[in-house]
């Protein structure tokens, strides 16, 4: 399959990790950190893929190139406000770095179900994963005002957006299993680690 250039993958890098004690995205799976992982499996399907941070220089050792929030303290909706800034005319494709179960199948059945929307999310039994889906170009304007205004739900932007969820049912386990504590930490570790 071609990668994509029409479309960037954009890692989230995450915010203050408060439930973890310490930065999520820089924990190790085997020789990966979070967003490492994040960002390798969106390389698989995307020519350009960058991390979005809110702040650099705790990532350039990733191999990836960093683009840093301008809105700092605004949560996610700040990072894909910073990634689709970078992203010139190319849609955005976002990925949070605490979602470690998504695999390449995930990304390619949000696709191949985006065609006329602007916001593409995945779902599944708990509900909308607004962090792993595509956001298109036109949707800046919208998270500018939502910004000013202060309003920082990514789910928000979805809704004005007239979005698409794409839901993943029947699953032996679900993809979007969050990694926000050391208990799913230790859990993610023994699933994704081999025997």
């Amino acid at each position: 399959m071609a990668k994509r250039n029409d479309i960037m993958g954009v890692g989230l890098a995450g915010g203050n990790s408060s439930r973890m004690g310490q930065n999520k995205a820089l924990l190790r799976v085997g020789e990966e950190t979070f967003i490492g992982r994040a960002a390798n499996l969106l390389q698989q399907v995307f020519e350009n893929v960058i991390i979005s941070a809110n702040n650099r220089a705790a990532y350039e050792a990733v191999g990836f190139p960093v683009v840093e929030d301008v809105h700092k303290g605004c949560g996610p909706l700040a990072g894909i406000h910073a990634a689709m800034a970078s992203a010139g005319k190319a849609d955005i494709f976002v990925l949070s770095c605490d979602l470690p179960f998504v695999d390449v199948s995930v990304i390619e059945r949000i696709l191949e179900n985006a065609s006329g929307a602007e916001a593409i999310i995945a779902g599944d039994g708990t509900g909308p994963q607004p962090l792993c889906g595509l956001y298109r170009q036109t949707c800046m304007k919208v998270i500018q005002g939502q910004l000013e205004v202060k309003e920082y739900s990514v789910l928000k932007l979805v809704q004005h957006m007239k979005g698409r969820v794409v839901v993943f049912e029947g699953e032996e386990s679900s993809p979007f299993l969050n990694v926000n504590t050391p208990s799913q930490y230790n859990e993610a570790l023994r699933l994704l680690t081999p025997p």
